[in-house]
């Protein structure tokens, strides 16, 4: 029979030794100078009881897709779903954009959903996921029309009817969702794919929309003209969860003054009599386009200011904190001792040499900085939200004369006509720095500075910020209420939490509105003399019970005479009024998409309870869904005091193996099927290993994926499914009901097996509670590695392939290999759903009968718990004392096969010898205890204790000896050939009497066979 040595190799590489679809496979190998001819291994070969099965090495992804997919999801979720005795498990998927093809990020994200739901299927859960979609907004309706732009070399949006609009974007959307819809199926992403909610169907519609009513109702929502973030490219109006910031953006920043025109009084008092003559004010800014709409000065009242001497500028105002930094800055200037503060500037004013004829005022305002620039801040109010505060406190109003696609209007102040129809960050800019140069005002300028700056992105872009009348939700009145709410929430990573409540904080309205067709709209009327929206609870009501019969897009539907939708004290007054064009943010839609769950478990769950159990998404989505969800769901309704989740796990982004984001530019980006199929240098690994890579990184950061990355993960697959193969083929005919062996008339080492086993099942147990998979997977290596290739297996080969078959020594072995089997179903199935599938399917019917007559797939199991008679702690310190002192005897069996008088180590013995003075130690007692075991553990043909100070080798043909400490204890080691026994030409080990072809063991194993 082949004997390997003991091999520190991985459990792929040992266990594929003795994994054969046939017991005919048998190597024949040399043993030190014996060779075993094939007649004599032939002559007992079909004696010995091999590894069989027809499962085989790799995966037939055609069954696996025809055959074991609709198990594993279809027909796994319908069965579940009829479970209603089970509790409840509701994961609410955060919808996908219904848009292009689906990446591996995409991927990432929804195994990472279905190894949570079949965990919780496993833990006998009623599991709920309902995959959705996210089908309105910008980037719909751009790829949408982005083949007729092309065509036409203008925005289709701006020609075509908004119904036109909505027709092809409605369509494109429907294709994204089959298509994607597809390839999720195929990942085996289970849930409730016939039922998936998708944004733009009318239920979904209707549901926002009467949030949006309680909202007005509220006084939640109101219609104000101030600055937004706005897309030049997109014309519209963004959020700031819709801005990408570019950390290498380049500016134009530009030093100008301003030239004074008066100061109080009390700050004359103060200075010398001609101090404040001739004097400019000078700023610093990065937006020198903002200039032409220039309101006010903003002044730090707390900081001290002075004034430095130019000669190309006269005098300047700056903070004296700035000094030292402006003087190296501007030249031919020196620094003045005239001091005064920033609250004796307030009321000063000022003139802006672009307008003619126009006196402005210096402001005072807390938020000025002396970090950079002169502490003195050029206020646009129409183009900045710090600058519409502060004016807004003076009464001067918001001023924005840019367009929607980011051109000056004709509504430009005097002086600065030349500007109108030019692109603000473009020619407009140009012009700009030249007026300022040709009136001396531009002191400074840098071209070349680089900072953060906010894109769209959609277009990615910069953005701009300009004051529109639109649309916002006040955040400001309910984010205590929501930030309170979040103290019940569980967070994964826990700094979740901090990210979403400082999201949460720093937002006081949330700008709702766009200025686009595909959406849902808002539901305003506006009078079409004076442009007053008309937006009440009830006008709202009425708007939606119209929708409800109609459908949405009659909204959009041309008409002179709104009547129809008009309602109470307006009846009558169609004529005067029209439809608003305006539809609601993508992330408002989103946002509500807790109004399913509400619908569907609100009598559950009710307004005290979060609605789903577990919320995932990139980390991205801090200041996206997760932060729409709970503004949404806390804005509902003033009892509502709980976010709409109960947990919030996040996962990082993709990096290639360099730590670059993968980008299509690049050309790093690996698609989902590259990793499924293979591509150039990667390995197809098929889904489970799509899914195994997933499970395996650490997601709760950015995710590196690559050839290198694969192919470890590939490596990983292969030696589950050969342990897989090893389990089935070594319980080939091995009946539960009949076979087992009780765990009190087991052996130890099997007991200690069962040990490891019962600890590594309440570790992945306890890390599937945490969510943290890849922990899941480090354990799975661990123990397959470890405790059972380079341990158990190596142990009990002998007794497993050598011993009757009805012997309690190889049925216990078959126990804990069932158990074996039953826990890593319960542990991988959630990751590798096929595999498990295949396995279950390849148990014998016996095996199949004892786990569960009717089950179909290991998901009907449930999760196996190892029984609590198996935990042993004293024979998990026995066997640590026990597997200290093996590997001191495989050093020395290294020693004997590196001056090649060993092969096998079936060709040794270990001697051990104990001195007279601790022969009644503690370790002395274990080895006496133990010693019928120590062969099997140390993988020789026999072990002898001996009680000696000075063992004599000198009789034996050659030796390896040496003095180690063990358990506190001193004693003689020796490795050693066997002396007194031949080789048993069945089982190889060196047991059998002289001249005997067997072992005792083997001669009584084949004439219990004969009989």
């Amino acid at each position: 029979m082949l004997r390997l040595r003991r091999y520190k190799k991985p459990v792929g590489l040992l266990i594929s030794r003795f994994i054969t679809l046939s017991t005919k496979f048998i190597p024949v190998i040399k043993a030190g100078n014996n060779r075993v001819e094939d007649a004599d291994v032939h002559k007992y070969s079909k004696t010995l009881k091999l590894p069989k099965t027809k499962f085989a090495n790799r995966p037939n992804h055609k069954i696996n897709e025809t055959i074991y997919l609709p198990q594993i999801s279809h027909e796994l979720y319908k069965w579940q779903s009829a479970q209603n005795t089970r509790k409840p498990f509701v994961f609410h998927d955060g919808p996908p954009y219904a848009n292009g093809q689906l990446h591996l990020g995409h991927a990432m994200n929804k195994v990472l959903k279905d190894i949570i739901t079949r965990y919780q299927v496993l833990n006998g859960k009623r599991v709920s996921f309902i995959p959705g979609w996210d089908c309105h907004g910008l980037p719909i309706e751009l790829k949408a029309l982005e083949t007729l732009r092309k065509k036409l070399k203008v925005d289709p949006a701006t020609i075509l009817p908004v119904q036109a609009v909505r027709s092809i974007a409605q369509k494109h959307a429907e294709t994204a969702v089959e298509n994607q819809r597809a390839d999720f199926k195929k990942w085996a992403i289970m849930g409730d794919w016939e039922n998936a909610y998708k944004t733009f169907t009318i239920d979904y519609e209707v549901r926002q929309l009467n949030l949006f009513k309680k909202m007005v109702s509220q006084g939640y929502i109101s219609r104000q003209n101030k600055p937004v973030y706005w897309g030049y490219e997109t014309r519209t109006a963004l959020a700031e969860s819709e801005l990408e910031y570019n950390e290498s953006h380049v500016s134009t920043s530009v030093y100008v003054r301003f030239p004074m025109i008066s100061f109080p009084e009390s700050l004359h008092a103060k200075l010398p009599s001609r101090a404040l003559e001739n004097v400019s004010a000078l700023i610093w800014t990065t937006t020198p386009w903002t200039l032409a709409a220039n309101k006010a000065i903003s002044v730090n009242p707390d900081f001290n200011y002075t004034i430095i001497n130019t000669t190309s500028f006269g005098k300047l105002i700056v903070a004296t904190d700035r000094v030292n930094d402006l003087l190296e800055t501007i030249h031919d200037s020196q620094r003045t001792d005239i001091i005064f503060s920033g609250s004796d500037l307030v009321g000063s004013t000022y003139s802006n040499l672009l307008v003619k004829e126009e006196t402005l005022p210096i402001l005072s305002a807390d938020y000025v900085s002396a970090g950079s620039g002169t502490g003195l801040v050029h206020n646009a109010p129409g183009h900045g939200m710090d600058d519409y505060l502060v004016c807004k406190k003076a009464d001067i109003a918001a001023f924005s004369p840019v367009d929607d696609s980011g051109c000056y209007t004709s509504d430009l102040p005097a002086g600065c006509e030349s500007l109108s129809g030019k692109m603000v960050l473009k020619e407009g800019q140009i012009e700009i720095l030249n007026m300022l140069e040709r009136c001396d005002a531009l002191v400074s300028k840098n071209d070349k500075y680089k900072h953060s700056y906010p894109y769209d992105w959609r277009s990615k872009k910069p953005i701009i910020v300009r004051a529109t009348s639109q649309w916002f939700a006040n955040v400001d009145a309910i984010k205590a209420k929501a930030i309170k709410s979040l103290e019940n929430v569980k967070f994964y990573p826990s700094s979740g939490l901090v990210r979403l409540t400082s999201f949460v904080n720093s937002r006081a309205e949330w700008c709702i509105s766009r200025q686009r067709g595909w959406g849902v709209p808002i539901p305003a009327l506006y009078h079409i003399e004076t442009n007053e929206a008309l937006l009440t609870e009830e006008s709202v009501a009425h708007i939606i019970n119209r929708i409800e019969k109609l459908g949405i897009n009659q909204w959009f539907e041309p008409e002179d005479d709104v009547e129809e939708w008009l309602t109470g004290e307006f009846k009558g007054q169609g004529k005067f009024f029209k439809k608003g064009t305006e539809t609601m943010d993508v992330w408002f839609d989103s946002g509500t998409s807790w109004t399913l769950l509400e619908k569907l478990f609100g009598d559950i769950k009710g307004v005290d309870k979060a609605l789903a159990d577990v919320y995932l998404e990139g980390s991205d989505q801090h200041r996206g869904w997760f932060q729409s969800s709970l503004m949404t769901r806390i804005s509902s309704s003033e009892s509502c005091t709980t976010a709409p989740f109960d947990t919030v796990i996040t996962h990082g982004f993709l990096l290639d193996e360099k730590g670059i984001k993968q980008s299509k530019s690049i050309g790093n980006v690996i698609a989902p099927e590259s990793i499924i199929k293979g591509s150039n240098n990667i390995p197809g690994l098929g889904v489970d290993g799509l899914r195994l890579w997933v499970a395996h990184s650490e997601y709760t950061s950015d995710v590196t994926v690559g050839p290198t990355v694969l192919k470890h993960v590939g490596e990983m697959l292969r030696k589950i499914r050969i342990t897989f193969k090893y389990l089935l083929g070594n319980l080939e005919g091995f009946d539960p009901m009949i076979a087992q062996v009780e765990y009190s008339k087991m052996s130890a080492i099997d007991k200690y097996a069962l040990h490891q086993l019962h600890e590594f099942s309440n570790t992945c147990k306890q890390h599937y509670d945490e969510y943290a998979f890849n922990k899941v997977i480090q354990a799975v290596s661990n123990h397959m590695n470890v405790s059972l290739s380079s341990f158990y297996f190596d142990s009990i080969k002998d007794h497993l392939y050598s011993d009757s078959i009805t012997s309690t020594s190889r049925r216990s072995i078959q126990t804990v290999l069932y158990e074996v089997l039953r826990i890593y179903l319960s542990v991988l199935a959630p990751v590798l759903p096929f595999l498990a599938q295949e396995t279950f399917m390849y148990l014998s019917p016996a095996v199949r009968a004892h786990l569960s007559p009717d089950a179909t797939t290991p998901f009907h199991l449930g999760w196996y718990q190892p029984k609590s008679e198996w935990l042993n702690e004293s024979l998990q310190a026995d066997f640590t004392f026990i597997r200290d002192l093996n590997r001191q005897v495989q050093l020395l069996m290294d020693q004997a096969r590196k001056t090649k008088q060993l092969g096998s180590s079936l060709r040794s013995e270990t001697l051990i010898f104990i001195s007279p003075t601790d022969a009644d130690s503690k370790m002395a007692k274990r080895l006496q205890n133990y010693r019928p075991i120590l062969a099997d553990i140390f993988v020789c043909s026999d072990v002898r204790v001996s009680i000696s100070t000075t063992p004599d080798l000198s009789a034996y043909e050659w030796s390896y000896y040496e003095r180690k400490i063990v358990d506190g204890v001193e004693i003689s080691l020796a490795v050693v050939p066997p002396m007194d026994r031949d080789k048993c030409l069945r089982c190889w080990k060196h047991t059998a009497p002289k001249g005997n072809d067997l072992c005792k063991r083997c001669d009584d194993v084949i004439h219990e066979a004969n009989e």
